[in-house]
């Protein structure tokens, strides 16, 4: 048997002058009161424990007093601040010691009635009702400063009825709904200041209607549409200085369409929707194009365009199943998934390069590449990836300036003119 740390207190063997004459220490009578299996029996015997129990702290004062009957906790318990403020108050009805309240280190199983529950100071911190050990009928909180801070509503353990909170200003702080347990109606918000922070309509637990969510400024945040607790309809987001952060349509919970997101002074970032195979289009500061494709199951397919900051396009062509990475380190453009002709552009709009990926994303067949004032530059010779041929180089001028000669990816030949 495991030992309870509790002083039996037995009025017909200790009088209140033997008290006086007994140095109580609490947390070291460990031979008073045995427990098994949850009961509490009288000492060195097999009876269930009926009677008063006390237990001290090591000042002297009062840490606990109650009464078990039967081996259960029972009838009323008053808890103690080590300077003798009481801490909590409350009737246990077969109490069996179990599911401590983590702050206070009280019981909850087997709380029945009227529970109060106080701060250091002696104010009172919470009332709360219970039956069977869970919360029934209406409980209360109040701040440190007395002002009240919770007020909800219970049936038998399930939230039925108003839950209300305020801060510690006495600005409201929520106004919720429940109905047998689950969200219904309007349920409101407000910041600190008394501006608005959310308003949401429930039916029997489903989001419904229009969400709204703001900014602690006032300015609104979200605003979306809810049909039977799913995304549905128009989606609107906003940065805290009201421009609009990005903006689409949900359908059944799944985005659908062209999403658009904006920069913060208003100019449109880029678009997109990763799911559907819809374009995605990506902006610079000044509003120009930068990027310009399409996705399919959340990779990069078919044709891409990008652009220079003035609207120039920077380069041009197809992915197939393209992930995003290896990104090329001077033009910023992803490597992996390249497919078939891509051309690469100055800021001129000269040609830059025109190279050949095979499905593999390697390079194939010929490689060419020009100087800003139209001269070629280099020309290049690849099988599955490997450069395999020829290799010719030119000054800006157009005189040639080297050759060399591949075979199977190893220099063959070289020729310096």
């Amino acid at each position: 048997m495991n030992k309870r740390i509790l002083t039996l207190l037995s009025l017909s063997l200790f009088t209140a002058s033997l008290f006086s004459q007994v140095n109580w220490k609490a947390l070291y009578y460990v031979d008073y009161l045995d427990t098994l299996d949850g009961l509490v029996y009288t000492p060195r015997t097999d009876k269930p424990y009926t009677g008063k129990v006390l237990d001290l702290y090591a000042n002297g004062n009062k840490m606990m007093e109650g009464a078990y009957k039967d081996g259960l906790m029972d009838e009323i318990w008053t808890y103690y601040y080590p300077d003798g403020v009481i801490k909590a108050k409350g009737q246990f009805v077969r109490g069996d010691g179990g599911n401590i309240h983590e702050a206070s280190d009280i019981p909850q199983n087997g709380r029945n009635g009227e529970w109060i529950i106080y701060y250091p100071s002696g104010n009172m911190n919470a009332k709360y009702q219970y039956i069977d050990g869970a919360f029934d009928q209406v409980n209360l909180e109040w701040h440190y400063n007395g002002n009240k801070k919770t007020e909800m509503h219970y049936v038998e353990g399930t939230l039925d009825g108003p839950r209300m909170e305020w801060y510690e200003n006495r600005q409201q702080k929520l106004d919720y709904l429940y109905v047998n347990g689950k969200k219904d109606g309007e349920w409101i918000a407000w910041y600190n200041n008394g501006k608005k922070k959310h308003h949401y309509f429930y039916d029997r637990g489903k989001e419904f209607h229009t969400q709204r969510v703001w900014w602690s400024n006032g300015n609104i945040k979200t605003e979306g549409n809810f049909k039977g607790g799913r995304k549905d309809g128009q989606f609107t987001f906003w940065y805290e200085n009201g421009k609009k952060r990005m903006e689409g349509v949900y359908q059944n919970a799944k985005i659908v369409g062209l999403w658009t997101y904006y920069n913060e002074d208003g100019s449109v970032r880029k678009k997109l929707n990763p799911y559907t195979g819809n374009v995605y289009v990506d902006y610079y500061d000044n509003g120009n194009k930068k990027m310009e494709g399409n996705y399919k199951n959340k990779l990069m397919n078919g044709m891409w365009t990008y652009y220079y900051p003035d609207g120039v396009t920077k380069a041009k062509g197809r992915f197939l199943r393209g992930d995003g990475g290896n990104v090329h380190e001077l033009s910023g453009i992803p490597q992996n998934g390249r497919y078939g002709d891509w051309t690469i552009y100055y800021p001129s709009g000269n040609v830059n390069a025109k190279y050949q990926y095979d499905v593999k994303g390697k390079f194939n067949q010929d490689k060419l590449e020009w100087h800003d004032n139209g001269n070629k530059k280099i020309e290049m010779h690849y099988a599955n990836g490997i450069p395999d041929g020829p290799r010719v180089e030119w000054s800006g001028n157009g005189q040639k300036k080297r050759q060399y000669f591949h075979k199977e990816g190893k220099r063959d030949q070289t020729w310096t003119v």
